[in-house]
């Protein structure tokens, strides 16, 4: 399997006060059981009344062809510390998709190939 892009993650479910899923966000894969949330879907993973996360779609190309998974939400993780703290998805299946090991540092996660189950201890592997 050769892959030629970084896997592209966007995070669907239910937004607060609304019945109707839709696209929530972006987010980004560090681990086969992870997507890390990124931007404003961070944002609001931290308000009073933050959205139910729901199932992620990830995009890359392995081998010259498009690949595409949907991969159901097992629960949201938080990290503690920051605020708003990283938030995290944990997904119910491994995504096949390319992890990206360097993750996002301008989201507030450093490299995290080691350290997952250190940021997200009560993740349901760990």
């Amino acid at each position: 399997m050769t892959s030629t892009a970084d896997s592209v993650v966007a995070v669907y479910g239910i937004a607060a006060g609304e019945i109707q899923q839709r696209r929530l966000g972006e987010g980004f894969l560090p681990h086969e059981l992870v997507v890390g949330l990124k931007g404003a879907l961070k944002q609001s993973m931290s308000s009073n009344h933050p959205p139910q996360l729901l199932r992620v779609r990830i995009t890359c190309v392995i081998d010259g062809e498009e690949h595409v998974e949907v991969i159901e939400v097992r629960q949201a993780l938080q990290s503690g510390g920051a605020n708003p703290g990283l938030w995290a998805a944990e997904l119910m299946t491994p995504a096949q998709s390319p992890t990206n090991l360097e993750a996002n540092a301008d989201e507030g996660y450093e490299s995290v190939k080691n350290g997952i189950c250190f940021l997200f201890p009560w993740a349901s592997f760990c």
